[in-house]
């Protein structure tokens, strides 16, 4: 096993070294909210660089009414991310992403 360190907010991350699993990575634009969607391309490229996933699986964040975070919206503690913004942490992301063979759906 292979510690890969403190990454994104803390968390520690390990991953075991296999020839025969191929490693899916999920992602979400817009989760970073509004003004911070580069810095969360920035990040997340990174991440993805050093842990080498074999695809990689973009969703875009949905706030629905009865989650907490729409709720965070409602009291203004959180500002979501329009959709430019989206695209452009989308763009800014694959154009760091240096993964060879990588699929991106």
């Amino acid at each position: 096993m292979v510690s890969l360190g403190p990454q994104l907010g803390g968390v520690v991350v390990f991953a075991h070294e296999c020839e025969n699993i191929i490693l899916a990575r999920i992602m979400m634009t817009g989760i970073a909210g509004k003004g911070r969607g580069l810095e969360n391309a920035e990040a997340t490229a990174a991440f993805f660089n050093r842990t080498k996933p074999h695809k990689v699986i973009n969703f875009n964040i949905f706030h629905h009414k009865s989650s907490a975070l729409y709720r965070d919206i409602e009291a203004g503690r959180y500002e979501a991310a329009d959709e430019q913004e989206d695209l452009r942490e989308e763009l800014r992301f694959l154009e760091l992403i240096d993964v060879d063979g990588m699929v991106y759906d």
